[in-house]
Parts: structure tokens; C-alpha cells; sequence
């Protein structure tokens, strides 16, 4: 029994020493690396992975550390272009834990002396490999570097498999370093072989969306390119329209002896169907409701349709719109749409009924082009009397946006410009002419703040302004034009002080950003115009807003004060959808 408790003890006592010794242990040896800054001392440290010793390390284990670490120093230099450096180290004990410190000389810096890139086969001609070898970090003269040199070698295969040269090598690629000459020579000789073009396309759906047929029209712009990743992220975008599908996946095989990749295009669908339900409150228009449903999905010929409903104590509006495809799908479609909508603003009531088409093309540099014909029919009441008016519209609108991001904007544009018209000779009851531009500008300052400004001008020609109805008339004020002042209650005024819709409207806007924490902002603004028919009179709102920056996209809350307003108020707003 005395014999089992002496071993015992004796297994005991060794692991609590060794826990005490972990212990103390636990702090690690100081390493100063004098004589470098910058970059290269960055990069020595970052070559001292090794993990430290610890404070009572013996002398026999600092030694060998301090011989691997000096390996470590030199390799760091060598890799900047320091290839005579001279390293010496001392150790000295300071609060009673060991301190090893470095004095490095880096020397001369080894530079480029002779710099030999060619390109054989057809990538010799291809214009943006060619221009890459001249933008390449190896210039005669400059200091080696060799991440530059690895950067420069994986660039040039890179652009060549991506421009279609699958079967790229380097048959020749040295670096060959003089250090006691303090010079270095490069040769980089890289075969491109053949450029390989798209080959046969194919379809794959789980369940049958789109005729195959109109799949092909939609990537029709693609068919005869050269094969590349750019090349297959331009199909997906073609084929990622009006979100017929949520999964697009690429098999790719390789004909080697034709030079050609052929795609299989797996293919899953979207949604059918998307209920939409939103609601809001605000001073402009007090509770406000807003329901959709679209079918996504009518025919396998793409054609879909879209109800909208929007409901609150100012207007209440209920569209029909079906669209089809054109004959350039990715680039084309028509419209028709049927309209209800009732207002109630300072002005005066109207309710419309309208009938459209429309028909829309995108251009190849972005911008979207719409020719439309509307039949619209307006009964509205106006200063005391009651009007009814028929108009049959043509119009034709300009407009093009982009963004990097759709949901928190960091650089994006929109503009967009419409011109319509109606004469009593082609089935109207008044004659006119309206030319509306607006636009949107967004940049971020850095990652947390950004400037938003937005404008717009519109103007009306006609021989008798009071036979026009109300939703064709200018007004101004509200979440979305200047913010302090009521929906719609801008605007001149009769002889008897009540509101009259404008001729002209000018509105600017400019707001700053900032990204308080997380998902949430704030907002500060100032907005000005008018809608004038004589005299400009110029109305300016100011105030600050809360952000929330949602899955769904930025909900906006306002608190604006109108600083031209004789009654003094303050207005809340609200909006809800995307910056861009």
C-alpha cells in the first residue's frame, strides 16, 4: 500500500510542477527589430511565425531561436529585393524576462536589369493581353520585388484563360538574381495556343418556364463570343430577367480539338406567384395600405401580370398591368395596362380611368426608351366646378439608372425625361404639350456617410391651361418632392387664395447621410421649389430623418419643417423602397 502511494506521489508531484511551470511560462520573450521601418518592417515581423519562447527559456533554446528568426529577417528581405543585408542580435534581460533585439542592415536594394516578356501564339494578338504585359510591375531599374513578380505571372494567365486561351503555359519563366551585382533578370515566355470560342448551348430546365426557343433569343447576344467567365456571367445576366428563375448553374465541357466549350445550362425556377402587403403612416397621406400579386408566369412565352393596390386618406389607386415579351426578349416588351385612381388634395378631387400601351427597348449603352399611348378619362372638381375631360396620349420617355448596390447605394445615378402631348383634333377635349425631367445622384464620403441630390423640372404648353385636369397639372410638396409641406399643397393660387396646379415645376434636393450603427441612420436635408404658372416663388423645407436600412430595402422616416410655410407646421414622411 506504502509502495502504491510513493508512486502515486511520485506521478503527482512531476504534472503539478509542470502546471506551475506552465504558468509561469505563459508570458513570451520580447523580439525589437531595429534598423528597418515601413514595409520592410512589417514584413520581417510578419516572417516571425514561429511561436516565442517564453520568459525562462533556457539560454541554449534563445540561441536557436535567434538563428532561425535571423533566417526568417533575411528571407523577409530577400523577398523585398534585399539580398546582402547584414543582422546582428544581442540578448538582455529586462523585468526579469529575456529580450532579444535585432540590428538589421538591408543593404543595397537588388533592381531589375534585364526584363524579357514575349507572348507566343494566337494571344499575341489579342489586344488586352498585349496591352498587360506593357502595365506590368517590372520595369528596368526598379527595385525587386517578389510578390510583383508572382502578381505578374498569375495577371498574364489569368487574362489569357479569361480571354479564352484555355490551354495557356509558361514554357519559360526565371528570375535569375545577381546579389553580389545587386541585379536581376527576368524571362517570361507564354504560350497561349489556340483562343477557344463558345460551342453548342443547351438547356436544362426542372420544370418547363421559358420555351427553349426564347431561352436562346435571350442570350442570342452571346452566342458568337469568345469563351470566358466574363462571356458566362453576361448569359446569366441575360437570362436572370424579370427573375424567371432563382438558380442558374453552368456545366461546361471541353472540346480541345474543335477549340470550343460547350455550356449546359441547368436551369431552376423562381416563384410563380408574389403576394405583396405593405403599410405606412405619414402627415401627407395618413395610413396608407398597399397591396400586390403577381403571376410571374402566365405562358411559357414569358408573358406576366401584375395587380397593385395602394389605399390611404389622400388617394386610392388599383392598376392592371400585362406584360409580353418582344422580339429581342433581353431588350424588349410591351406593356398594357388598365388604371383607377382617386385623389383628394388642396387643389381640388378628380378620379381617372385609363387604357395604355406601352412599348420599351434597352439600349446596348443602358438606357431604356418607351413609346406609349394612353386613353385617359378625368372627372375632377376645381376651383368650385366640376370638369370631365377625354384625352388620347402619345408619349415618349428617356430613362437609364445605375447602381452598385440596390438596397445601400454607394455610387449610383437615375435620370429620366418624359415628353407627351394631346391635340383636340385626334379624339382629345384639350390640346397641350409637357416635357418632365428628373434626376438622382449618389456618392458615398466613406463607408458610413453619403451626399443624395435630386432635382427635377417640368413645363406644359397649351392655349387653355384651365381645360386640363388635375393630373396634369404641377404641384409640389410631400415625401418625395419637398418635404415640410403637405402633399400636393404647393402650388399657385387663384384670385380667392385657393390652390391652382402650375404650369412649370422646379424642385432641388440634397441630403447627408450617415450610418450610425449597424442597419440604422440618420439624415439631415434641405429641399426647395415651386410649381408656378407666373411668378416663382420659392419654397424651402429642412429637417432630419431616421434610416432603417432593411432586408426589403430603406425605410425612410422624415421630420420636416417648412421654413416658407405661414402656418408653421412640421410634417412627417414616410417611403419605403430602393435608393436607386
Amino acid at each position: 500500500m506504502l509502495r502504491k502511494f510513493h508512486i502515486l506521489l511520485l506521478l503527482i508531484v512531476p504534472a503539478w510542477g509542470w502546471t506551475q511551470d506552465s504558468n509561469a511560462s505563459a508570458e513570451s520573450i520580447r523580439v525589437d527589430i531595429q534598423g528597418l521601418e515601413g514595409e520592410l518592417l512589417e514584413n520581417a515581423r510578419n516572417h516571425l511565425t514561429a511561436a516565442l519562447p517564453s520568459c525562462q527559456t533556457t539560454q541554449w533554446k534563445l540561441n536557436r531561436y535567434a538563428k532561425q528568426a535571423t533566417l526568417r529577417i533575411e528571407k523577409s528581405l530577400q523577398a523585398m529585393g534585399y539580398y546582402t543585408p547584414q543582422i546582428r542580435y544581442q540578448t538582455a534581460v529586462q523585468d526579469a524576462c529575456a529580450e532579444l533585439v535585432y540590428q538589421v542592415e538591408p543593404g543595397p536594394a537588388t533592381v531589375f536589369r534585364d526584363i524579357d516578356i514575349q507572348v507566343q501564339g494566337a494571344g499575341s494578338e489579342y489586344d488586352s493581353l498585349m496591352e498587360l504585359v506593357g502595365r506590368l510591375p517590372l520595369v528596368e531599374g526598379e527595385r525587386l520585388r517578389h510578390d510583383n513578380y508572382s502578381r505578374s505571372k498569375d495577371a498574364l494567365l489569368s487574362t489569357a484563360i479569361s480571354g479564352g486561351f484555355l490551354d495557356s503555359y509558361f514554357i519559360k519563366s526565371s528570375l535569375d538574381i545577381y546579389s553580389q551585382k545587386q541585379v536581376v533578370d527576368v524571362e517570361l515566355l507564354l504560350d497561349t495556343g489556340q483562343q477557344y470560342r463558345l460551342g453548342e448551348i443547351s438547356f436544362e430546365q426542372s420544370k418547363t418556364v421559358l420555351q427553349e426557343q426564347l431561352l436562346h433569343k435571350l442570350i442570342q447576344p452571346q452566342l458568337d463570343g469568345i469563351y470566358s467567365q466574363e462571356l458566362l456571367s453576361e448569359m446569366r445576366q441575360s437570362l436572370s430577367i424579370a427573375d424567371y428563375y432563382k438558380r442558374i448553374d453552368f456545366v461546361t465541357s471541353v472540346d480541345k480539338q474543335a477549340h470550343r466549350v460547350n455550356v449546359h445550362i441547368q436551369l431552376q425556377p423562381g416563384a410563380k406567384y408574389e403576394y405583396t402587403v405593405g403599410g405606412g403612416v405619414s402627415t401627407d397621406e395618413g395610413p396608407r395600405l398597399r397591396l400586390g400579386y403577381d403571376n410571374y408566369r402566365v405562358n411559357t412565352k414569358g408573358d406576366r401580370y401584375a395587380i397593385d393596390g395602394t389605399f390611404s386618406g389622400v388617394s386610392q389607386e388599383l392598376t392592371f398591368v400585362y406584360q409580353r415579351l418582344g422580339h429581342d426578349p433581353g431588350k424588349q416588351s410591351w406593356d398594357y395596362s388598365i388604371g383607377l385612381r382617386r385623389e383628394e388634395i388642396d387643389a381640388g378631387e378628380s378620379t381617372t380611368a385609363s387604357i395604355g400601351a406601352a412599348y420599351s427597348k434597352r439600349t446596348d449603352n443602358g438606357w431604356n426608351n418607351t413609346t406609349s399611348l394612353e386613353w385617359l378619362y378625368e372627372d375632377f372638381s376645381e376651383q368650385g366646378r366640376d370638369e370631365t375631360t377625354l384625352l388620347l396620349i402619345p408619349g415618349y420617355s428617356w430613362s437609364f439608372s445605375r447602381s452598385d448596390r440596390p438596397f445601400y447605394t454607394s455610387k449610383g445615378l437615375r435620370t429620366s425625361m418624359t415628353l407627351k402631348g394631346a391635340d383636340q383634333q385626334l379624339l382629345s377635349d384639350a390640346s397641350f404639350v409637357s416635357l418632365t425631367a428628373d434626376l438622382k445622384w449618389i456618392r458615398s464620403l466613406n463607408a458610413r456617410s453619403r451626399i443624395i441630390l435630386r432635382g427635377g423640372i417640368g413645363a406644359i404648353a397649351t392655349s387653355d391651361f384651365d381645360e386640363l385636369p388635375l393630373s396634369l397639372k404641377y404641384f409640389a410638396g410631400g415625401d418625395s418632392s419637398i418635404r415640410g409641406y403637405s402633399y400636393k399643397s404647393v402650388g399657385p393660387e387663384d384670385s380667392n387664395g385657393r390652390l391652382v396646379g402650375g404650369r412649370f415645376l422646379a424642385e432641388l434636393s440634397s441630403e447627408f447621410e450617415y450610418r450610425v450603427y449597424g442597419d440604422w441612420g440618420a439624415a439631415v436635408f434641405m429641399d426647395a421649389g415651386d410649381a408656378f404658372s407666373d411668378d416663382f416663388d420659392l419654397k424651402r423645407g429642412v429637417g432630419i430623418g431616421v434610416r432603417w436600412y432593411s432586408p426589403v430595402g430603406p425605410i425612410r422616416i422624415d421630420i420636416g419643417h417648412g421654413l416658407d410655410d405661414p402656418e408653421n407646421n412640421i410634417q412627417l414622411h414616410f417611403s419605403l423602397g430602393q435608393d436607386i
